[in-house]
């Protein structure tokens, strides 16, 4: 999904939104730590602001053009689990974002660990991706690459996608950003219990 390069880039830009939103406000040095399971956590508290903003990345550089179908077809599956808590978590080819107020952040991690420990792969989830994909691309209006094509879709199994899904998805390539009015003693509690039991 992300080089590390790219991730410490998204890492920037997600501490600079928090800048601009709250140029008042006290924005706290990033503290990181590695959960037992290997996946990072980098935090950085802002009291100026009454939300808070996490990302969900994975340094994956086995992603590549070949397996663009069973990625788009994963990104629309976790999508689907974490829609149906309404906690505005979304998740595309860079990974997922979640934005919810203080109150509610403990509740929005819930749902996205959860759909990243537990989605639902089956085939009920598949046949609703896949369709989804093909009526984007026959009213080309979303952005697909090349190899993500109808009949692309149609060789895809369930398999393909939970090996895919195994393959790609793991904690100690993962990384979670966590940034705004939250402080690291919080936020690491959080992040264990929902993430350190991930295997």
């Amino acid at each position: 999904m992300l080089t590390t390069k790219k991730l410490f880039i998204a890492t920037i830009a997600l501490f600079a939104t928090q800048f601009v939103q709250a140029q008042s406000s006290t924005m706290n040095n990033p503290v990181s730590f590695k959960l037992s399971n290997g996946m990072t956590v980098i935090v950085a508290e802002n009291t100026g602001t009454d939300k808070i903003y996490s990302s969900f990345t994975v340094d994956n550089e086995t992603v590549d053009e070949n397996n663009a179908p069973a990625q788009n077809i994963l990104n629309l599956m976790l999508n689907e689990t974490a829609s149906e808590a309404e906690t505005g978590i979304s998740f595309d080819d860079k990974g997922g974002n979640l934005a919810s107020l203080a109150t509610d952040f403990n509740k929005a991690l819930s749902v996205m660990s959860g759909s990243i420990k537990t989605p639902a792969l089956n085939q009920s989830s598949l046949d609703k991706a896949k369709q989804t994909i093909i009526e984007h691309l026959k009213a080309q209006d979303r952005y697909y690459p090349v190899s993500v094509n109808e009949a692309s879709l149609a060789q895809l199994t369930l398999k393909d996608v939970q090996a895919f899904y195994e393959k790609s998805i793991t904690p100690s390539k993962a990384f979670l950003t966590i940034a705004g009015n939250i402080d690291p003693t919080t936020a690491r509690a959080f992040a264990k219990k929902e993430f350190d039991s991930w295997k």
